[in-house]
């Protein structure tokens, strides 16, 4: 039986291009693995494997996979007969986390929050040692039965951060840690620029992962690996609807693309993970994250109570969102969240007779005011909203949660002059102009809601939402042509949003594209399934092209989904009984 220092070596667990994983036991009986750098490596990898081992012997956390020998410096000079070098760890029984979710599927929100929280704590304390990860995701954390606590392993890419050390013993310029679940700065290469913050993106990563089942980025190809360079991932509640505002905007600010635009230390992630646990996000908790990372929950504010007029939650997939305008049929409504978080300041700018402590608490009311009318309790979020504009009359986005409290009661008017004076405040928030241009255009203004929607644009290219609301305002005025370039552009940065492809299907019917207009509305609803309008269109469409039986069957499934008693629906049931009544003739 092979030997290394005092240890048996009993099997191999893993193996790599330079280095190993065994599992080993001592002379009392106690199991290992072994971290072995096998014979040959190069100078330069003895050496990072060294630095490594001193770096994780000063890690002690329940969190964090231990150091429990390291072998002789003897025994790690370098030659031709030298013995391997080593580092023996705690052997953590369990499971890791990726096959847990392989198996199972997403986490339950609430579990992903607090094993998220527990790992930011490990993390924060393996910084406050002086070492980063830079390869955190799901493979690399191993859940302890029998509670299922989160361990974080295989710090094989670690760096001394250290204050007065100088050493660069990664390999400068190459791909560092796991495509899908890298911050862009590591996906460069650039190794300088990787800090406390890209281990605070691979536990955003992570959660990612923990609530939806798959990375932020899936990665099959070099180009795929390279997105998060100039992209931004889905929001999780896209891909799974009980995540709430509150947690996807934290998510995604951990996943901002500039480092300084996270929040900044793990420590600081844990306490908003818990101030999320703890209840709605108010309390203690998170009044102290704002104070430490300059208001980082107000993201809520930013991305939810500017983001739309419709509900706050997405529409259920059987109602329709955002169709044209036309007597019978559906005004917009936009989801509440775009794809790309808005690269904005996290608090409003206050005048000067409002402190910045004024306007953090003023943004934390907006959160839970919006968190509150996500919940459906308008009354409360009303109460909330009320509250924040007692602090600061006029913080633009506290009237604009207002706004959508008046916007989903119907009060329309209330509604518009709220926001208008939330835009005189902010004449530059893309998300109160885009609120304000849905809003304009349900009153019958498309050319003021496209003003509003092109300043919204100009302001925040990446808003997809913009660009499809504006489509349909293009649409009501009659210009197809610049409806199907706004939506073209509006699926650009969203490929999947159904909508978009439904409102270009359209306009390309306005234009006599039918071709065209039945590939948007067959796209539209394999995307989504139930989504009745789009199934209409397809019917009217292949109706057209003289498919009759293909025209048939749509009809069916838009019956089958359209709500009952909406202009849609009783449309497609007088198209199928007619189409119907042509078969038997």
């Amino acid at each position: 039986m092979q030997r290394l220092g005092p240890y048996e070596v009993l099997a191999e667990l893993g193996r790599g291009g330079a280095g190993a994983v065994l599992r080993a036991r001592d002379a009392a009986g106690r199991e290992v693995a072994l971290k072995v750098l096998l014979p040959g490596a190069a100078p330069h990898a003895r050496k990072r494997f060294l630095r490594e081992a001193r770096a994780l012997a000063r890690l002690r956390h329940p969190g964090v996979v231990g150091v429990v020998d390291v072998a002789r410096e003897d025994d790690r000079a370098p030659g031709p007969a030298a013995a391997p070098a080593w580092i023996a760890m705690e052997l953590v029984p369990g499971e890791t986390l990726a096959a847990r979710l392989a198996r199972e599927g997403p986490l339950p929100p609430r579990a992903a929050v607090r094993l998220a929280e527990r790992l930011a704590d490990a993390v924060a304390h393996v910084h406050a040692a002086g070492v980063l990860h830079r390869d955190i995701n799901p493979r690399n954390v191993i859940l302890r039965p029998p509670g299922g606590e989160p361990v974080l392993a295989d710090l094989g890419l670690t760096r001394d951060v250290t204050p007065t050390s100088q050493s660069r013993v990664s390999i400068e310029g190459l791909f560092l840690g796991t495509p899908g679940y890298w911050p862009p700065e590591q996906a460069r290469g650039d190794v300088d620029a990787v800090g406390v913050e890209a281990d605070v993106y691979g536990v955003g990563a992570t959660l990612y992962a923990a609530l939806t089942g798959r990375p932020p980025f899936l990665v099959e190809s070099l180009d795929d690996a390279l997105r998060c360079l100039v992209a931004d991932p889905l929001p999780p509640s896209r891909l799974r609807a009980e995540v709430d505002a509150a947690l996807d905007a934290l998510v995604l600010r951990c996943l901002a693309r500039a480092p300084g635009d996270r929040v900044p230390t793990a420590a600081a992630l844990a306490e908003a993970l818990r101030g999320l646990r703890r209840g709605s996000g108010a309390g203690r908790g998170r009044a102290a994250w704002l104070e430490s990372c300059a208001a980082a929950a107000v993201v809520v504010a930013v991305l939810v109570a500017v983001g739309a007029l419709a509900t706050p939650t997405e529409p259920p997939p059987e109602t329709p969102t955002e169709t044209p305008a036309g007597a019978d049929e559906q005004p917009p409504e936009t989801p509440e969240v775009a794809d790309a978080p808005v690269e904005v300041a996290p608090i409003d700018a206050p005048p000067a007779a409002v402190s910045l402590q004024v306007a953090a608490e003023v943004s934390d009311l907006v959160a839970h005011a919006m968190t509150r009318l996500a919940a459906g309790d308008r009354d409360e979020a009303e109460a909330t909203a009320r509250r924040a504009l007692a602090l600061w009359p006029e913080a633009p986005r506290a009237l604009g949660a207002l706004a959508l409290v008046h916007y989903q009661r119907g009060e329309r008017g209330a509604s518009l002059e709220l926001l208008d004076r939330a835009v005189a405040g902010a004449p530059t928030d893309a998300r109160l102009l885009g609120q304000r241009g849905i809003l304009r255009f349900e009153l019958d203004d498309a050319a003021g809601s496209i003003d509003d929607l092109t300043r919204a644009i100009e302001h925040e290219p990446g808003y997809h939402l913009a660009w499809h609301n504006r489509a349909i305002s293009h649409l009501a005025l009659g210009d197809g042509a610049a409806a199907v370039a706004d939506a073209d552009r509006a699926l650009a940065i969203n490929p999947e949003h159904a909508p978009a492809h439904y409102i270009r299907g359209k306009a390309n019917v306005a234009l006599e594209r039918l071709a065209g207009a039945e590939a948007d509305a067959g796209r539209a609803v394999a995307l989504r399934p139930r989504y009745g309008a789009a199934w209409l269109l397809r019917a009217e469409v292949r109706t057209l092209l003289g498919d009759l039986a293909g025209a048939l069957a749509d009809l069916r499934q838009a019956v089958a989904t359209l709500p009952a008693g909406s202009p849609d629906r009783a449309r497609a049931e007088r198209a199928l009984a007619d189409l119907e009544a042509r078969r038997v003739r």
